[in-house]
């Protein structure tokens, strides 16, 4: 490889954790304007930006680092005290900084309006004016035209043709530009929300740029090719939210148009250029690259040792077989392997005593073969754990990566919602695997943002309860067993029970009746459904009803839980149990009407066998006593493939029992086979709808076995 451009690669991965960490210290200094240690960081940090940006001639990021670095010499010779309002600006100054460098990684060189804006800022400061010192920097609002071209250079045929049929069966196709608010806190997950509410009413045929592509650059305009029976008035209503959008441009297509596609008329707020894809970086996220190696070659390298696990697997199966045959030749030969019984193999007495001979002394070393085989299995097997331990760990990263981006987020949406908020984090050295870092980002965001908004009360209020001024939120991490639990917990109001109760009849959510009769419990699961809030006004922050029911499914997509624990006007804690890995767990090989499943080790609490008479049927439901207890349970062979269960048939099942949320269910099985670590294989979401199955996996034999949705099936 060039070395030059292993040296910008070496100077990019250094520069975006020394963002992270000037992040982290201007917060710091804002909290304690005196704090030394974090006015040096700061120092030390834009000054190795400038000096990696002058040695692979990124001259843009040397310049303005450099007057940055210049300006918080002045603050280390206590020659410019810190005021608020220039903690906002040297934030600023960071993201600015990150896009330069993101533009970089591109191959793309960046310079914005706001640049110069800051490139001011600091040479005011140098110069001793105070002009521009008393508070943020204005944004420049100059628009950039550009035309729906762009939309129709990323249609296929196909999409073409879909939108003409859709235009003659009455429905209404819309070309739909979202122009978003770089300034709303939560910018880069804005997108996904519109995608989301667009969703909800109708069908989106093209978006540009893409969702993969927005989940690690923020684009300021996005634009959906929409059909829908919608009105655009409708649209407008359900979609334009005024605290993320500065703008909505519509055009409603008709067959004419499309013929010439000559859409030129519609003005744009910001060009979106075409991006190439780049497979080693594009898929790749930057909140985990912490790794000095590309994070495509761990992830090669975790294929290879799924690999590794299967063919584990096979070499055990095989040892099983052998283990067999052999107990079985040795039963079967007893009297000949012992010496007492000589086998007819030959008329002829000295033939059949040299064929004997030569059967018991090959007997006896194939034994011999047999016995080296399972030691050599045994220690393979010790190696690939290990190896796969260590392969494992190379995929794990500190929770740090996802934490580190909140306090700067909760500062700014505490500041716009005037209310005095302390950050409280804990576990940040707790691992967690690096697929799962961004697909937690967004869940966790809904979750703090609704401490903010429903939880903390205004100063005033918190007086009058007599409560510190300042509320208190606290983010934890820590290992449970086989899974990682990220708690959010707040000292703010709590849940109000007789409000939920409230809003789920004016909702005509259930009917009324059902209603009054919820436990607290019940009340609170309505919170995670779809539409569901009880904020009195809707605002930029939350009210909308779109938050909590995406937080409890892109949680249990991930193979983990919810829970929710309140009490009035003592607070709220939200706690999330993920698995610790998703790429290779234990699991129980059972089989259901003839085919292969795993239940995952980390759900199950014991296995027993039953029996026709162990099953009681009370109230219509199937349950058996387990130590006094009565525990449910769920027939796979009826669940998975709709046969019915009779239990006067029943001779011997297998129960597994497991367990959720603190209560034990059983899933009755065929047989169970055994233990095995297990490589998971996702599914194609649009091929296999069964619900109940999450994954596959590759068994040793080469047979495909499903892995068990435990949650789902118990929810169903």
């Amino acid at each position: 490889m060039d070395m030059s451009i292993e040296l910008v690669k070496d100077f990019l991965s250094e520069a975006f954790e020394l963002v992270s960490s000037l992040e982290e210290s201007l917060l710091v200094l804002e909290r304690e304007p005196d704090n030394q240690k974090a006015i040096n960081e700061i120092f030390r940090s834009v000054h190795t930006i400038k000096g990696g940006a002058a040695t692979v001639g990124f001259n843009e990021i040397k310049d303005f680092t450099h007057l940055f670095e210049d300006v918080m010499d002045m603050v280390r010779k206590k020659s410019l005290s810190i005021t608020k309002e220039y903690i906002s600006n040297f934030l600023e100054a960071k993201d600015e900084i990150e896009k330069m460098l993101v533009e970089r990684e591109k191959g793309n060189i960046y310079s914005s309006d706001r640049q110069s804006k800051l490139i001011e800022f600091f040479k005011s400061l140098k110069e001793g004016k105070s002009s521009t010192s008393g508070g943020q920097i204005s944004k420049s609002d100059n628009k950039e035209k550009v035309s729906t071209e762009l939309i129709k250079s990323k249609l296929t045929n196909f999409e073409i043709e879909n939108i003409h049929d859709l235009i003659e069966k009455g429905k209404k196709v819309y070309i739909l530009c979202y122009d978003f608010n770089e300034q709303y806190e939560m910018k880069d997950v804005a997108p996904f929300q519109v995608y989301a509410l667009l969703n909800d009413i109708g069908e989106i045929i093209k978006m540009e740029p893409t969702l993969n592509y927005l989940e690690s650059v923020f684009a300021k305009e996005v634009c959906f090719v929409f059909a829908t029976e919608k009105s655009e008035s409708e649209i407008r209503d359900k979609t334009f939210l005024s605290e993320m959008l500065t703008k909505l441009d519509v055009l409603l297509l008709t067959k004419e148009m499309l013929d010439g596609f000559s859409i030129k008329n519609l003005e744009k707020s910001q060009e979106i250029k075409p991006q190439q894809e780049k497979k080693e970086t594009e898929d790749t996220k930057r909140a985990t690259s912490t790794i000095r190696i590309e994070s495509w070659k761990v992830d090669e390298l975790l294929n290879l040792m799924g690999e590794l696990v299967i063919t584990k697997a096979s070499l055990s199966q095989i040892n099983d077989r052998m283990s067999k045959v052999e107990t079985v030749l040795k039963n079967v030969l007893k009297p000949f392997l012992s010496g007492v019984l000589k086998l007819n193999l030959d008329n002829d007495e000295k033939l059949k005593a040299e064929k004997n001979a030569l059967l018991f002394d090959s007997f006896g070393e194939m034994f011999q073969v047999f016995d080296e085989y399972k030691e050599t299995v045994q220690k393979l097997s010790r190696i690939s754990s290990s190896l796969q331990e260590n392969v494992m760990n190379l995929r794990m990263v500190p929770i740090q990566t996802v934490f580190s981006r909140f306090p700067r987020l909760v500062r700014d949406m505490a500041e716009k919602m005037k209310k005095d908020v302390e950050l409280v984090i804990e576990g940040v050295e707790t691992e967690i695997d690096k697929s799962m870092v961004d697909d937690i980002f967004d869940p966790l965001i809904h979750i703090i943002r609704n401490s903010l908004d429903h939880g903390i009360e205004p100063v005033e209020e918190r007086i009058k309860l007599g409560k510190p001024p300042k509320g208190r939120i606290v983010l934890n991490a820590y290992h449970e067993g086989d899974s990682i639990v990220i708690e959010a917990s707040d000292d703010g109001r709590g849940v109000d029970f007789d409000a939920l109760r409230k809003k789920a009849i004016e909702n005509k959510m259930f009917p009324k009746e059902v209603v009054e009769k919820m436990s607290q419990k019940e009340l609170l699961a309505l919170i995670f459904l779809p539409g569901f809030s009880t904020a009195k006004q809707v605002t930029e922050i939350s009210g909308r009803g779109v938050g909590m029911d995406v937080v409890k499914k892109k949680i249990e997509e991930m193979g983990g839980n919810v829970g929710f624990y309140t009490a009035k006007n003592k607070g709220s804690k939200i706690v999330v149990r993920l698995p610790l890995t998703l790429a290779i767990i234990q699991g129980l090989l059972v089989v259901v009407n003839e085919i292969h499943y795993f239940i995952p080790i980390a759900s199950i609490e014991e296995t027993i066998v039953v029996s026709k008479n162990d099953f009681k049927d009370i109230n219509g439901k199937i349950m058996i006593f387990l130590r006094e207890n009565l525990v449910p349970v769920v027939f796979l062979e009826e669940f998975f493939y709709h046969k019915k269960i009779s239990i006067e048939e029943i001779e011997k099942n297998y129960c597994i029992v497991v367990k959720s949320k603190d209560k034990n269910f059983g899933f009755i099985v065929d047989n169970v086979i055994g233990e095995q670590d297990i490589v998971i294989k996702p599914l194609n979401n649009r091929l296999v709808k069964t619900k109940g199955i999450s994954a596959a996996t590759i068994i040793g034999n080469g047979d495909i076995a499903f892995i068990i949705d435990v949650e789902r099936i118990i929810a169903n």
